[in-house]
C-alpha cells in the first residue's frame, strides 16, 4: 500500500493539504480511480455502472480490450435478439 503519514491523508481529506503530484498520482493509482474525478469533478463520466465498467477494464492491454470488446458485442447481440423475440 502507500507509505504516507496519516496526517497527510487527514490534511487532504479536509482540503488543507497540497500534495505533490507524485504523491497524488500514487493515491489515485492505489484507489484505482480516474484522476479526472479529482481534477475535473464537474465532468460527467456516465452512469455508475458505466464508470464501474470503465474502471474495471481500464488497465487491460490493447489486445485484451479488443477481445473483451468482441465478447461484449456478441453477448449484447444475443441478449437483444432474445429481448426482441420475447416482445413479439
Amino acid at each position: 500500500m502507500l507509505d504516507y503519514a496519516s496526517s497527510l491523508a487527514f490534511a487532504i481529506e479536509n482540503r488543507r493539504g497540497n500534495p505533490r503530484l507524485k504523491t497524488l498520482f500514487g493515491i489515485v493509482r492505489a484507489l484505482n480511480m480516474d484522476a479526472n474525478d479529482i481534477f475535473y469533478p464537474e465532468m460527467k463520466h456516465g452512469t455508475p455502472i458505466q464508470v464501474k465498467l470503465h474502471t474495471t477494464f481500464s488497465d487491460c492491454s490493447d489486445s485484451g480490450a479488443e477481445m473483451l470488446y468482441e465478447v461484449c458485442c456478441a453477448v449484447l447481440s444475443s441478449v437483444r435478439k432474445k429481448e426482441c423475440a420475447t416482445i413479439e
